[in-house]
Protein backbone atom coordinates (compact mmCIF):
# COMPACT_ATOMS: atom_id res chain seq x y z
CA UNK A 1 0.00 0.00 0.00
CA UNK A 2 2.90 2.34 0.71
CA UNK A 3 4.38 1.58 -3.04
CA UNK A 4 0.66 2.66 -3.89
CA UNK A 5 0.37 5.91 -2.25
CA UNK A 6 3.84 7.10 -3.55
CA UNK A 7 2.41 6.15 -7.35
CA UNK A 8 -0.71 7.86 -6.62
CA UNK A 9 0.63 11.19 -4.79
CA UNK A 10 3.71 12.95 -4.64
CA UNK A 11 5.90 13.54 -2.10
CA UNK A 12 4.75 17.16 -1.59
CA UNK A 13 1.50 15.75 -1.14
CA UNK A 14 2.48 12.80 1.31
CA UNK A 15 4.10 15.29 3.24
CA UNK A 16 0.46 16.94 4.15
CA UNK A 17 -1.82 14.12 4.07
CA UNK A 18 -2.04 12.50 7.30
CA UNK A 19 -3.26 9.32 6.66
CA UNK A 20 -2.80 8.74 2.91
CA UNK A 21 -4.08 5.50 2.68
CA UNK A 22 -7.40 6.46 4.09
CA UNK A 23 -7.48 8.82 1.71
CA UNK A 24 -6.75 6.67 -1.13
CA UNK A 25 -9.43 4.10 -0.30
CA UNK A 26 -12.10 6.73 -0.80
CA UNK A 27 -11.23 6.33 -4.50
CA UNK A 28 -12.15 2.55 -4.59
CA UNK A 29 -15.54 1.82 -5.32
CA UNK A 30 -16.94 -1.95 -4.92
CA UNK A 31 -20.59 -3.04 -5.30
CA UNK A 32 -20.18 -4.82 -1.92
CA UNK A 33 -19.00 -2.06 0.20
CA UNK A 34 -19.91 1.75 -0.16
CA UNK A 35 -17.15 3.03 1.88
CA UNK A 36 -13.86 0.96 2.01
CA UNK A 37 -12.25 3.37 3.82
CA UNK A 38 -14.67 2.95 7.15
CA UNK A 39 -14.04 -0.57 7.00
CA UNK A 40 -10.44 -0.12 6.89
CA UNK A 41 -10.48 2.89 9.64
CA UNK A 42 -12.74 0.70 12.17
CA UNK A 43 -10.20 -2.03 11.39
CA UNK A 44 -7.46 0.54 12.14
CA UNK A 45 -9.37 1.81 16.00
CA UNK A 46 -9.78 -2.18 16.65
CA UNK A 47 -5.84 -2.47 16.44
CA UNK A 48 -5.20 0.63 18.55
CA UNK A 49 -7.57 -0.20 21.21
CA UNK A 50 -6.25 -3.87 21.53
CA UNK A 51 -2.63 -1.97 21.26
CA UNK A 52 -4.20 0.39 24.63
CA UNK A 53 -5.05 -2.61 26.36
CA UNK A 54 -2.54 -4.54 26.59
CA UNK A 55 -0.26 -1.65 27.54
CA UNK A 56 -2.40 -1.11 30.58
CA UNK A 57 -2.43 -4.69 31.39
CA UNK A 58 1.41 -4.79 31.26
CA UNK A 59 1.40 -1.38 33.60
CA UNK A 60 -0.94 -3.19 35.95
CA UNK A 61 0.80 -6.52 35.90
CA UNK A 62 3.87 -4.04 36.69
CA UNK A 63 2.59 -2.26 39.21
CA UNK A 64 0.98 -5.36 41.09
CA UNK A 65 4.30 -6.36 41.08
CA UNK A 66 6.03 -3.81 42.60
CA UNK A 67 3.95 -2.73 45.16
CA UNK A 68 0.54 -4.91 47.11
CA UNK A 69 -2.07 -6.31 44.90
CA UNK A 70 -5.07 -4.71 47.34
CA UNK A 71 -4.22 -1.93 45.02
CA UNK A 72 -5.65 -2.86 41.73
CA UNK A 73 -8.04 -0.84 41.68
CA UNK A 74 -6.20 2.15 42.52
CA UNK A 75 -3.52 1.27 39.77
CA UNK A 76 -6.38 1.29 37.10
CA UNK A 77 -7.52 4.40 38.14
CA UNK A 78 -4.13 6.10 38.26
CA UNK A 79 -3.48 4.90 34.98
CA UNK A 80 -6.74 6.22 33.15
CA UNK A 81 -6.25 9.39 35.43
CA UNK A 82 -2.47 10.17 33.84
CA UNK A 83 -3.50 9.19 30.40
CA UNK A 84 -6.58 11.85 30.88
CA UNK A 85 -4.77 14.23 32.17
CA UNK A 86 -2.08 13.68 29.24
CA UNK A 87 -4.24 13.79 26.47
CA UNK A 88 -7.21 16.54 27.52
CA UNK A 89 -5.21 19.40 26.14
CA UNK A 90 -4.75 17.97 22.72
CA UNK A 91 -7.22 19.05 20.90
CA UNK A 92 -5.91 18.21 16.50
CA UNK A 93 -4.09 15.30 15.38
CA UNK A 94 -1.50 17.15 14.61
CA UNK A 95 -0.96 18.30 18.87
CA UNK A 96 -0.86 14.41 19.45
CA UNK A 97 1.69 14.37 16.07
CA UNK A 98 3.68 16.86 18.19
CA UNK A 99 4.15 15.16 21.44
CA UNK A 100 4.92 11.61 19.91
CA UNK A 101 8.38 13.83 17.79
CA UNK A 102 8.72 15.19 21.04
CA UNK A 103 8.53 11.80 23.18
CA UNK A 104 10.46 10.00 20.08
CA UNK A 105 13.96 10.36 20.92
CA UNK A 106 13.51 9.59 24.75
CA UNK A 107 11.64 6.82 23.89
CA UNK A 108 14.28 5.12 21.77
CA UNK A 109 17.38 5.94 23.73
CA UNK A 110 15.14 4.14 26.74
CA UNK A 111 14.45 1.36 24.35
CA UNK A 112 18.15 0.74 23.78
CA UNK A 113 19.52 2.03 26.64
CA UNK A 114 17.48 -0.60 29.45
CA UNK A 115 18.66 -3.75 27.84
CA UNK A 116 22.24 -2.36 27.84
CA UNK A 117 21.89 -1.66 31.46
CA UNK A 118 20.22 -4.70 32.11
CA UNK A 119 22.98 -6.80 30.70
CA UNK A 120 25.37 -4.68 32.23
CA UNK A 121 23.91 -5.52 35.72
CA UNK A 122 24.18 -9.71 34.73
CA UNK A 123 27.77 -9.16 33.71
CA UNK A 124 28.72 -7.45 37.42
CA UNK A 125 26.32 -9.75 39.31
CA UNK A 126 28.36 -13.12 37.48
CA UNK A 127 32.08 -11.46 37.76
CA UNK A 128 31.17 -10.85 41.85
CA UNK A 129 29.94 -14.12 42.29
CA UNK A 130 32.48 -15.34 40.67
CA UNK A 131 35.00 -13.41 42.17
CA UNK A 132 33.67 -14.65 45.53
CA UNK A 133 34.30 -17.92 44.39
CA UNK A 134 37.16 -17.30 44.31
CA UNK A 135 37.85 -16.02 47.48
CA UNK A 136 35.92 -18.57 49.55
CA UNK A 137 37.74 -21.73 47.61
Amino acid sequence: MCFVSFGFYSLEQLKIILFPTIKYLKFIQTPVLERVERLTLSLFVIKVAITIVMYYWVSLQLSERLYSKSQKTWFIFGFLLVTYLIVFPLDLFRDVENLFRFLNLPEVILSFSLPLLLLFLIGRKNRKERHQRGQSS
